[in-house]
């Protein structure tokens, strides 16, 4: 499911993803009526966090990076930490981060609090979040909502997507919500046109547990009919693991 705060109506329509005549989704996004991903002008627009981690046109953040190196938090991305500092002891407060931690003694949790307040330092207009919360505890995962509803409503009017199967709190939070199946939009409204599900009152929980039981008798694909995804993370073209190689195959 994917769940996202969408900025004022004035730039609405320059936020969006591609969606075929019969529904389906395709891989990229629109920003400012540009190709987010090939249009490298954009990199200062843009904030990913994803499950894994890599620099190439997008910043990257991940749950499952090795951070193993013995260095400090206060060492790493030295020069953006200097160039937002106001951002930065926000963040810091927000994801509860010591400066002096060494990365190599952190639990997994921890390791990701810090990938995302790197990922996160950087002013965006358009910030993609793809399965980052399950490894946050209760009150990180409470205060990166609140900080990424201030993104969203505040100045810098940016528009919030996230991936997740963790819906905690996302009644508050969501503006829209968008369900695939099968590669297909099943459905996508605003949020408060969502299905009623859960004891008289909107649970996304809830909503999304229907949806997927709706599945459930369905055998799991490993790969589109066509193959069309069976080398979806082509290792060999310079891409991080996990991107597109060809921006033209459907998601």
């Amino acid at each position: 499911m994917l769940a996202w705060r969408k900025a004022d109506e004035a730039l609405a329509s320059t936020w969006a993803f591609k969606c075929s005549d019969n529904g389906t989704l395709c891989g990229c996004w629109e920003l400012g009526h540009r190709d987010s991903f090939r249009d490298t002008t954009l990199n200062n627009k843009r904030t990913m966090a994803t499950s894994e981690w890599g620099t190439r046109s997008i910043t990257f953040a991940s749950h499952s990076a090795a951070y193993s190196a013995d260095i400090a938090v206060e060492e790493m991305m030295v020069k953006l930490q200097q160039t937002y500092p106001d951002r930065r002891a926000k963040l810091l407060k927000c994801l509860r981060i010591d400066l002096s931690w060494r990365m190599h003694k952190l639990s997994t949790g921890q390791r990701c609090r810090v990938q995302l307040f790197l990922a996160l330092l950087r002013p965006s207009q358009l910030i993609v979040l793809d399965e980052v919360l399950g490894c946050l505890d209760i009150i990180s995962r409470v205060n990166i909502l609140d900080f990424l509803r201030h993104e969203s409503e505040g100045p810098q009017k940016a528009t919030v997507i996230m991936a997740s199967h963790v819906f905690d709190g996302m009644e508050q939070w969501a503006s829209h919500v968008l369900y695939l199946r099968d590669g297909q939009v099943a459905f996508f409204d605003e949020l408060a046109n969502v299905p009623l599900k859960g004891n008289d009152r909107l649970s996304i929980y809830h909503t999304t547990e229907a949806w997927l039981r709706e599945e459930e008798d369905q055998p799991e694909k490993e790969a589109s009919a066509t193959g069309a995804l069976e080398n979806a993370q082509n290792r060999a073209g310079g891409f991080a693991n996990g991107r597109l190689g060809d921006y033209s195959h459907q998601i």
